[in-house]
């Protein structure tokens, strides 16, 4: 018994319809209407040409992420950050004392003091 194969009909047209020489991988609806399979409204397309046709035509919207505090899985807070650089800077306290004082990780705390997560927490500190 063989396998059924589902296909959709976007990509069934322009395989048997639309010439694809430099065998591009995926096919765009250029209006953005995923119903309107018409020949005229089908392109073959790069993975790349299809996400940038998708956002250029705001099909997609770039994902606005929390930062810090206001992130749902936030552990500490803009004054926790602040303390803990200024406790690593002035009081030289260790990764790994910081870490058991604030409930996050040793690579988190090092991340804080280096600048390289909370970029947005000031660095007067």
């Amino acid at each position: 018994m063989e396998k059924t194969k589902t296909q959709l009909v976007h990509r069934l047209l322009a395989k048997h319809f639309i010439d694809n020489p430099l065998n591009k991988k995926c096919v765009n609806h250029i209006d953005g209407n995923k119903t309107n399979n018409n020949l005229s409204n089908l392109e073959w397309v790069t993975y790349s040409e299809n996400n940038k046709h998708a956002y250029s035509t705001k099909l997609k919207l770039p994902s606005k992420q929390k930062l810090g505090a206001e992130h749902v899985n936030s552990k500490i807070d803009y004054d926790d950050v602040l303390e803990i650089r200024r406790k690593h800077k002035y009081e030289s306290l260790g990764y790994k004392k910081l870490s058991d004082e604030y409930g996050v990780s040793v690579s988190q705390i090092a991340r804080i003091v280096k600048y390289e997560s909370w970029k947005h927490v000031g660095k007067g500190v």
